[in-house]
């Protein structure tokens, strides 16, 4: 019970601290998209169905309050994006400072040499982030078996807990192979597109010219683990254990 006890104690202080005040765009030297993440619970429970789930907030800065227009598919933004299966979110121990490993292969995506014109895009591939952070672009990503078969891509089914530690707290970060935009417009998802597809703008992601727009981790949220065997739920001051 002590351990328990010990472990929400800790984990409550982290999950529960003021976040520290969002960047300005006076204070960005460039254009960027800063991205809070929150965990659903101060606990992630193994070997257990119990929810758990992780949001992420973003927002623009550099952009004179304009909203920003991204292609998302392959970023950690886009909802269907297979961000706990490919190191997209990725999650640290405290103690140890190693980083949980994901079972997975990365796949080979190919594009369409010279991109596509966006009139044949998805309209879902694009997202809109907004430049006010009191609004945020959200988007969730749930711990649960899946075979990841987002974007068209195909991978074998894990298990999204599978590699942490009972006992152990994680940090949450962003991993570089999704942290990257190659493709953005600054202005409304609406207006962007309309001007695209009037112009026959294509969508290119091969452009060694452009350099990818960096996302920030603008926090850092921490969670505990237990073991849902023996986890017994207490209060966070050790009263009124169930």
């Amino acid at each position: 019970m002590n351990v328990v006890r010990d472990l929400l104690m800790k984990v409550s202080q982290l999950f529960n601290h003021e976040l520290p005040s969002s960047p300005t765009m006076t204070e960005a030297t460039s254009l960027e998209i800063f991205v809070f993440s929150k965990p659903s619970s101060e606990i992630l429970l193994i070997n257990s169905d119990q929810p758990f789930s992780i949001t992420l907030s973003a927002y623009v800065v550099g952009t004179y309050g304009q909203p920003l227009t991204v292609y998302a598919p392959d970023t950690i933004l886009h909802p269907r994006a297979p961000a706990l299966e490919r190191n997209g979110l990725v999650f640290t121990d405290t103690a140890t400072g190693q980083t949980v490993e994901r079972p997975l292969v990365d796949a080979l995506r190919e594009y369409p040499r010279g991109g596509c014109r966006v009139a044949t895009v998805a309209k879902d591939s694009f997202i809109e982030i907004p430049a006010n952070p009191k609004t945020p672009y959200e988007v969730t990503f749930t711990f649960v078996p899946s075979a990841a078969q987002a974007l068209g891509e195909f991978f074998p089914v894990i298990d999204p807990r599978a590699g942490f530690l009972a006992g152990h707290v994680y940090k949450v970060g962003l991993g570089e192979a999704m942290a990257g935009v190659i493709w953005w417009k600054v202005g409304a998802k609406g207006k962007v597109l309309a001007e695209g597809e009037r112009s026959g703008e294509r969508v290119k992601l091969d452009q060694p010219d452009t350099p990818r727009l960096r996302m920030v981790s603008a926090n850092e949220s921490m969670f505990g683990v237990r073991d849902g065997y023996d986890f017994v739920p207490c209060s966070v001051t050790g009263e009124g254990v169930l």
